[in-house]
C-alpha cells in the first residue's frame, strides 16, 4: 500500500539524481553528452518497478483468497 508507493517514489528520486549526476560533457560536438537521459531512465525504472509491484500484489491477493 502506502509503503510501496513511498518506496517507488524514493527509488525514482534516487535514480533521477544519480542519472542526472552521471551526465556530463567531455568536449563540444559529438562527445558533448555522455550517460543516460535522466527522465527517460527514471521513467523506465518506475514503469518496471510498478509492473512488478502490481504483479506481486495481484498474486498475493489471489493466493490469500484461495487459502
Amino acid at each position: 500500500g502506502r509503503n510501496l508507493g513511498v518506496g517507488l517514489l524514493l527509488a525514482g528520486f534516487v535514480v533521477l539524481v544519480l542519472s542526472w549526476l552521471a551526465t556530463g560533457s567531455l568536449t563540444p560536438g559529438r562527445l558533448g553528452t555522455i550517460g543516460t537521459e535522466p527522465l527517460m531512465a527514471t521513467g523506465a525504472l518506475l514503469a518496471q518497478l510498478l509492473a512488478g509491484a502490481i504483479t506481486v500484489l495481484t498474486v498475493m491477493h489471489v493466493l490469500r483468497r484461495r487459502l
